[in-house]
């Protein structure tokens, strides 16, 4: 089994020509470059191999990487700095064993065009192990992935779902590629919160929030509970929980969605709320503000304090978030005393810190675009680069509506919760479509097309050439002839090689979405395989009377590892018959 994707070893001999080039005196030397090349490494390492891209043309090569950043270094141009690079890599013995040729093109691109053995010999690797072989970017780095965490307070809806299958797919991409992923539900419960006291107030019947046929439900079905609750709060939490059991019992039924844990906001305030007091504590002891930083709007406040991140003025706490770049102070404790969502916030992603995560990922509804940078900035300064490093990352999912400008609405019967979009076209299928946009642009949901079952509905149409494939390998065993990897070495026309192309990229495809998080880009993937291969299967006979053509039988079975490995981190089925 290769250690290592064509692209990684590309990689490397890509800098082991720049070193090359660099005892040559093509980089100069100066203030921001080493002698040991360390600083040209540093660009080579953390920036060309993830700017190393698949050419959208075939006329461009396999893999085109720009030069341009790596040329700051050079007084040569970026083109003569890419023709250079070219003719050292050509050179080396070893580039032929990956290539067949690279080229320089203007204004400073290297073009690599793949040989064939290299294709042949990534594509046995697919074979062999059952599955395409993922760069392990993660490391065993212990990362926090946290999402839906929808205020228990009634039924996911259709726009929870986009985060919900986001979130479930990102999870299974960064596992496979080499994180220790936690999956976390963030239970918004805790009986200081307004809405839950709302709730509360609705249960007991003095209020309107929240109200429906699945609230009046649930209050029916706890009815002597809600009696026994001596306040809003307590009655408020007491529903919270037993929709939230609700919640978990769709997401995992009938989503296919798990966690690892569900982290209650309630369990903040325990302890007479020390974690809420220390999170306090340590924003009063970081580093004050300047006299020259102060504002003249600072100036009404008590000398005492005027230097302080933390301040006190009209009997609310606040937060100085101007000075961390933001355009006002927050409040972090009401003038009534009451914790302020922002403060319990800061609160929980403190205790992810403290439970060992070195990555912090949150994926929330386009209606908190204004709570992402207040918390960033707040997060980062309470748990600064002083007392551990780590990386945030706060991913804002956009709107979702029905094509045709439909809105969600019960009254007009068209589909509003999470479960009667499943009921109505499948698990599969509302995954699929929730999965082939990018999560920052709004996107249409086509009920139309979801309910369709022919090939213009994508995931029919790869369900069903998956199915195609296993009815090919099915026929070819029946004719005596089991696939067998050593016969992808006959490969070669150009309907063959073109296929192979397509289903080679996988590993990259998967690291992209775990270095980026677009997910969005297996479902363009996937089904551009599935087209590959209906073509190469219109040009090209598998199975002609009687007689198996080995290699091509080899292919079609790699297509389908390929095909169905994608389908499982995608969290969608693969029936091999339909």
């Amino acid at each position: 089994m290769p250690t290592k994707t064509i692209r990684e070893e590309l990689h490397d001999l890509l800098w082991e020509s720049i070193k090359n080039a660099h005892k040559e005196g093509l980089f100069v030397h100066n203030e921001s470059l080493d002698k040991d090349t360390d600083a040209i490494g540093k660009v080579v390492r953390e920036r060309t191999f993830y700017t190393m891209k698949h050419s959208s043309r075939l006329d461009h090569g396999d893999y085109s990487l720009p030069i341009m950043e790596l040329a700051q270094y050079s007084n040569a141009t970026a083109l003569e700095v890419a023709q250079q690079l070219c003719a050292l890599l050509q050179e080396n013995e070893a580039f032929s064993s990956y290539c067949s040729r690279c080229e320089a093109v203007a204004p400073g691109y290297i073009n690599f065009y793949l040989a064939p053995s290299a294709l042949i010999r990534q594509a046995h690797d697919t074979f062999k192990n059952t599955s395409p072989r993922f760069v392990q970017v993660g490391k065993g780095e212990k990362l926090n992935l946290e999402f839906v965490s929808v205020n228990p307070t009634g039924e996911l809806h259709v726009g929870h779902a986009r985060t919900a299958f986001y979130g479930d797919v990102l999870g299974r991409v960064l596992s496979a590629s080499g994180y220790d992923v936690t999956r976390e539900y963030y239970i918004n419960n805790a009986q200081h919160s307004v809405q839950i006291q709302e709730l509360g107030k609705t249960v007991q019947g003095e209020g309107e929030s929240y109200k429906g046929e699945y609230l009046d439900t649930k209050i029916a079905q706890h009815r002597d509970e809600i009696e026994r609750c001596k306040s809003y709060a307590e009655a408020g939490y007491v529903m919270a929980g037993a929709i939230q059991k609700d919640i978990a019992a769709f997401l995992e039924q009938k989503a296919g969605i798990a966690f690892d844990v569900w982290k209650e906001e309630e369990d903040l305030y325990e302890n007479n709320g020390r974690a809420i007091r220390e999170v306090i504590d340590l924003l009063k002891s970081r580093v004050q503000v300047s006299e020259e930083q102060m504002t003249e709007d600072d100036e009404m406040f008590d000398s005492g304090t005027m230097g302080d991140l933390v301040y006190e003025s009209e009997g609310a706490l606040w937060l100085r978030t101007k000075e961390l770049g933001l355009s006002q102070d927050n409040v972090l404790v009401r003038s009534n005393g009451e914790n302020t969502y922002f403060l319990a916030d800061i609160a929980y992603h403190v205790d992810k810190l403290k439970r060992g995560f070195t990555t912090l990922i949150d994926i929330w509804g386009a209606d908190h675009q204004g709570h992402k940078p207040r918390l960033s900035a707040a997060v980062q300064e309470v748990y600064g680069e002083d007392i551990s490093p780590f990386q945030f990352h706060i991913l804002i999912a956009q709107l979702v509506r029905l094509k045709n400008g439909e809105k969600l609405s019960k009254r007009k019967g068209t589909i509003i919760t999470m479960s009667d979009m499943i009921d109505a076209v499948g698990v599969d299928v509302a995954r699929y479509f929730y999965l082939t946009k990018s999560l920052n642009s709004q996107m249409e949901f086509d009920l139309d097309l979801a309910t369709q079952t022919t090939n213009k509905n994508p995931v029919y149409y790869i369900q069903y050439t998956n199915a195609r494939i296993c009815s090919i390998v099915k026929k070819a065993e029946e004719c005596g002839e089991r696939p067998e990897p050593s016969a992808l070495d006959e490969l070669h026309t150009e309907q063959e090689m073109r296929l192979l192309r397509s289903i080679v990229r996988t590993p990259d495809v998967v690291e992209e979405v775990a270095q980026h998080y677009q997910v969005h880009l297996l479902s363009s993937f996937v089904l551009e395989v599935a087209r590959q291969f209906n073509q190469f299967y219109r040009d090209c006979r598998v199975i002609e009377d009687g007689t198996v053509h080995k290699a091509r039988l080899a292919l079609v079975a790699t297509t389908g590892v390929v095909l169905q490995s994608t389908l499982d981190l995608m969290g969608i089925s693969h029936p091999d018959s339909m």
